[in-house]
C-alpha cells in the first residue's frame, strides 16, 4: 500500500483487516484424514460445479470440475445451465474410461447440489454402476479436493483479468 500511495501514513506494524479478510478460509473439519487416497485410476471422482465471476463470450456462466484422485488429472466444463451437469458428466466418463482402459467410474463424490440429486443422475450412476457419495449441503470443507480445485481455477482467473 505504501507503494501505491505514498502520501498515506499506514504504520508499519498495522495488520490490514480487509487483507485479511480476503484471504480467509474456512477451517478444516478434522485433523484425521477419514480414508486413503487411491492410487488406481477412476476409482474416485470429484465433481463440483461453481459460478463463474463474469459470463463467457459464449454465455457460460458456470463450470464443472472432474477431478482423478489418483492422478489428480483435472477436467473443467463450461456451463449454460446447472442442469448439463449430467451430459458433461457422461462425455467425461467415455472420455476417461476409454483413455484408462476401465469400465466406469467406482466412486463419484460430489456436494448435495440440485445438479447432482437429479432422478436423471441418480439412475444413470446407478446404471453404470458407480456409487454416488454426497456431502452435506453448504459444507464444502467435506468435497475439500473439488472446492479447493474450483478455489485455484477462480484465482488464476482473476489474475488474468
Amino acid at each position: 500500500m505504501s507503494l501505491l500511495f505514498p502520501n498515506l501514513k499506514i504504520p508499519a506494524n498495522k495488520i490490514c483487516e480487509t487483507c485479511l479478510k480476503a484471504k480467509q478460509a474456512r477451517k478444516k473439519l478434522n485433523k484425521t484424514k477419514i480414508r486413503t487416497r487411491s492410487n488406481i485410476l477412476l476409482e474416485n471422482v470429484h465433481s463440483d460445479v461453481d459460478e463463474l465471476s463474469i459470463r463467457s463470450f459464449d454465455g457460460e456462466k458456470y463450470f464443472v470440475t472432474f477431478i482423478d484422485e489418483a492422478s489428480h488429472f483435472t477436467t473443467v466444463f463450461n456451463l449454460k445451465n446447472r442442469s448439463e451437469v449430467l451430459k458433461y458428466y457422461k462425455f467425461y466418463e467415455n472420455r476417461m474410461t476409454s483413455m484408462c482402459f476401465r469400465q466406469n467410474i467406482i466412486n463419484l463424490y460430489c456436494d448435495n447440489g440440485g445438479e447432482y440429486g437429479s432422478k436423471e443422475f441418480e439412475e444413470y450412476t446407478t446404471s453404470k454402476g458407480t456409487v454416488l457419495h454426497k456431502t452435506i449441503r453448504k459444507t464444502s470443507s467435506l468435497n475439500g479436493i473439488a472446492e479447493r480445485m474450483n478455489r485455484t481455477i477462480m484465482d488464476r482467473a482473476r489474475a488474468c483479468n
